[in-house]
């Protein structure tokens, strides 16, 4: 029995492509023959992909009155009979503003529940059939359109109302604009702001820019578009600044929640806008967690109070306090920072113990992101973990375990240099320091250029693979067995590298292979046949080590009788230095490789390499924010893993 009858009016989601049409008729297959609106032409399509609605519902006459529309429509409308076909209708400011008034009076006549089912509709209509004067599809998604300094437009104005009655509709949850905290309050929409908004705009839109009043929602797009200090730092205009500043403000004075969070993080540190007053940035944050309380807010109360940034006298207490609440939203900084104060008894009953099981599991799960190229805080759980084998972890001191991972810690903060860290020029100066005590305790030589090593396992010490197995290369010769560990399979495309970090070599770096020799090698025991074999080189992937042999899926391989393994330091470095730009496009950031002369601000487009893209070659248009410069060993992936910057559009 078929579900839909000739004449039924309906929509269609298929290979692609939506839209609505009428039923016209059915082929032998049973499929049904749809008149497709929007081409004007019939399309044969399987029932399932089909939406039934209701008979008024593309009826002009009944449309007016079951949205409360508009008195007269537009006579240019093209009609099939007396429905719907693609027309032109020009979405211009007036016409929005009449939109939401009708909407707001059906809201009151309607209520909620009815309301929302004749939106969702409504929207459904706009999506298919409402095009622009130059007969594009009009895209529901929130637009950054705006003018030279960073104003709001028509078009972005409409984009964002839509965007969010799309969102608001599909029962999706409404957050600000200003989305720095990713919190969310809930799920309604505000029909006599936005009126309000609209009306602003239309009032001011042709006076000159200082007899303005600009709207709330303008404001806050504003700031929405210069809160990156960088670009806000780039923009070098007066004009931007002295607009910033007074939205802010003006948003600060209505308790506006994206104004109160602008000023709190800008008042923390201080940027180009606004001058640095800590006490200030408190009472924001203070006055943010009675209304919108969040694990971020909390987070930078608990380092306000823990260092006295705000009286210059710590309270560990109230520290003790925010850095919990943080800690329950798993805020990376709050968790090791409540750590601090139990390891310490600062606020709270000392607790070695659990402060060293809550450094060590945060350590490895920092060290997981880490070698996945993110963004993380392992520099500072690798300093803390140092820390805990330098003076005794569980009644324990290892001084060698200790110096890796300050080295690791060291090169962390290398890497993390260009993002410009609170407190990393004290990290890196508490690293020397304790690196050169340790030196004097190990008594490691600065110009080592070989290390022996009594084991594989004490070789592999300072040796981090990342989660992919790895495959090693055995080179057999009359006089001597060598080694060559590299990956074996690419991560997203991209080869990973190897994270090492040997003491003798006062190295902690990425490498694509590690090169050794068995020293005085008497036997060499081949176990398994899972090995491939090319002019007298073995090749197999490993996923375990002994003292002896390596293990594939817990099957031995082989087994090695030696006095001893070698290991050059020439072997871990590779002194090439590639110029990289870090590259801010589509609310994303990521770094690619660059040879061209660019600046801070220019437009560039980036051939986006298999890291970033599942499937082909894609080129993606996004604005240089930063510029640096790494050796290879400081590159994560190897060069072909990369995004490269292959030409400047727009300066």
């Amino acid at each position: 029995m078929r579900e839909f009858e000739i004449g039924s009016f309906v929509s269609f989601d298929y290979r692609g492509r939506t839209g609505m049409g009428v039923v016209e008729g059915f082929t032998a297959e049973g499929k049904a023959r749809v008149r497709d609106f929007s081409k004007d032409k019939a399309i044969t399509i399987s029932e399932k992909f089909l939406t039934p609605l209701p008979d008024d519902y593309l009826s002009i006459d009944k449309l007016k009155s079951y949205f409360l529309f508009l008195e007269e429509f537009p006579e240019d409308y093209l009609r099939y009979d007396n429905y719907f076909e693609p027309g032109k209708i020009v979405f211009n400011i007036e016409f929005l503003l009449q939109v939401l008034k009708n909407m707001k009076n059906c809201r009151n006549e309607l209520g909620d529940g009815l309301f929302k089912s004749r939106l969702q509709n409504w929207l459904h209509i706009i999506s298919c059939y409402f095009h622009d004067e130059k007969n594009d599809r009009i895209e529901f998604s929130f637009s950054t359109n705006a003018d030279c300094y960073g104003l709001m437009t028509e078009d972005a104005i409409f984009n964002y109302i839509m965007s969010e009655l799309d969102g608001y509709s599909e029962e999706n949850s409404h957050s600000t604009i200003f989305d720095v905290d990713r919190v969310s309050f809930g799920t309604d929409i505000n029909l006599d702001s936005w009126i309000k908004d609209v009306r602003s705009f239309i009032d001011n839109r042709d006076l000159p820019l200082n007899e303005k009043e600009f709207s709330t929602l303008e404001k806050t797009f504003f700031i929405h578009l210069w809160r990156d200090p960088m670009v806000l730092r780039n923009s070098g205009n007066e004009l931007v600044y002295k607009l910033y500043r007074r939205f802010v403000e003006e948003l600060c004075e209505i308790k506006d929640f994206d104004g109160l969070v602008t000023a709190a993080y800008a008042y923390y540190s201080g940027d180009e806008v606004f001058e640095k007053d800590v006490i200030k940035s408190r009472d924001y944050f203070l006055e943010l967690m009675e209304t919108h309380p969040s694990g971020y807010f909390a987070n930078s109360l608990g380092y306000i109070f823990y260092y006295g940034r705000d009286t210059g006298v710590p309270d560990y207490n109230k520290a003790f306090k925010y850095f919990s609440i943080g800690n329950a939203a798993g805020i990376i900084e709050s968790r090791y920072k409540l750590a601090d104060l139990m390891y310490n008894g600062l606020g709270v009953e000392k607790m070695e113990d659990i402060a060293s099981k809550m450094y060590l599991d945060l350590y490895d799960e920092q060290k997981k992101d880490f070698l996945d190229g993110k963004h993380t805080k392992f520099a500072d759980l690798a300093i803390r973990v140092a820390g805990l084998f330098e003076n005794g972890v569980f009644g324990f001191i290892d001084y060698n375990f200790a110096y890796m991972h300050y080295l690791q810690a060291e090169f962390a903060l290398k890497l993390r240099e260009k993002d410009d860290y609170v407190g990393d020029g004290q990290l890196r100066k508490k690293v020397k320091e304790s690196k050169k005590s340790l030196r004097e305790k190990l008594r490691l030589e600065n110009n080592s250029s070989v290390a022996v090593f009594k084991s594989l396992n004490s070789l592999l010490f300072g040796m981090v693979f990342p989660r992919d197995r790895f495959s090693c290369k055995v080179n057999k010769s009359a006089s001597e067995v060598s080694f060559t560990i590299t990956n074996a399979r690419k991560h997203n495309g991209g080869n990973k590298k190897i994270f090492v970090s040997f003491n003798t070599f006062d190295f902690s770096g990425f490498v694509n292979e590690v090169f050794f020799v068995a020293k005085n090698a008497r036997e060499l025991y081949f176990k398994s046949k899972n090995i491939t074999k090319s002019e007298g080189c073995f090749t197999f992937e490993f996923d375990s080590i002994t003292d002896r042999g390596f293990y594939d899926n817990n099957r031995p391989v082989f087994e090695l009788s030696c006095d001893g393994f070698e290991l050059k330091r020439a072997s871990l470095l590779d002194e090439k230095e590639y110029s990289l730009v870090e590259i801010h496009s589509h609310s994303d950031y990521f770094e690619a490789i660059c040879n061209l002369d660019v600046e801070f601000g220019d437009i560039v487009l980036v051939e986006m390499s298999p890291d970033y893209v599942e499937k082909g070659e894609v080129v993606e248009e996004g604005e240089v924010v930063n510029k640096f410069s790494r050796k290879s060993n400081e590159m994560l992936f190897t060069e072909s893993g990369y995004p490269v910057v292959i030409e400047k559009i727009k300066v």
